[in-house]
């Protein structure tokens, strides 16, 4: 069988296609939403196309970039002193900055850098300390961003890997 000789097998990459791209933009669940198209397809299609381990490999990637906002601060927090108000600042700091500076990276950097910077600020009352936080919530955010778009790339990577080692 060709590899995309069925619609739904294409119609299943153009939509995951889709969510790749959407995972460069910072705020969008691309990793779900490329996850959770594979997996409905794995079971339509009666996981002829994708195999069981395969799911299974797709949603541990899913999983680890769906909570990375949980465990990258805390990682962040234990080797770079950032504290937990900091990290809360840096999370909602970068929601209010994809938003305010609609310009996709580039606002929800400045938003976790500014939100992390400012709680520190607050807190500590020490210029030095806050600027420190800025360059961890930088750091972290940098990271986060690419677990996020390695781990839908990677989810897309393991779906073109089964369909195609089962196409024939």
């Amino acid at each position: 069988m060709p590899f995309a000789s069925t619609p739904l097998i294409a119609l299943s990459l153009v939509v995951m296609i889709f969510g790749v791209v959407a995972s460069f933009v910072p705020v969008v669940p691309g990793t779900i939403l490329v996850w959770a198209i594979a997996t409905i397809f794995a079971v339509l299609d009666q996981f002829v196309h994708i195999t069981v381990p395969a799911v299974v490999v797709m949603t541990v990637l899913m999983l680890i970039s769906l909570s990375h906002d949980v465990w990258l601060p805390l990682i962040g927090i234990k080797s770079s002193g950032l504290s937990c108000l900091g990290a809360v600042g840096l999370t909602v700091g970068g929601l209010i900055g994809t938003f305010a500076i609609p310009l996709p990276l580039v606002g929800s950097l400045l938003g976790a850098v500014a939100g992390a910077l400012i709680v520190e600020f607050i807190k500590m009352r020490q210029l030095r300390g806050a600027v420190k936080a800025g360059t961890v919530a930088a750091k972290l955010f940098f990271i986060g961003y690419v677990i996020e778009v390695g781990s839908a790339i990677a989810v897309f990577v393991v779906y073109l890997y089964s369909v195609y080692s089962t196409a024939g």
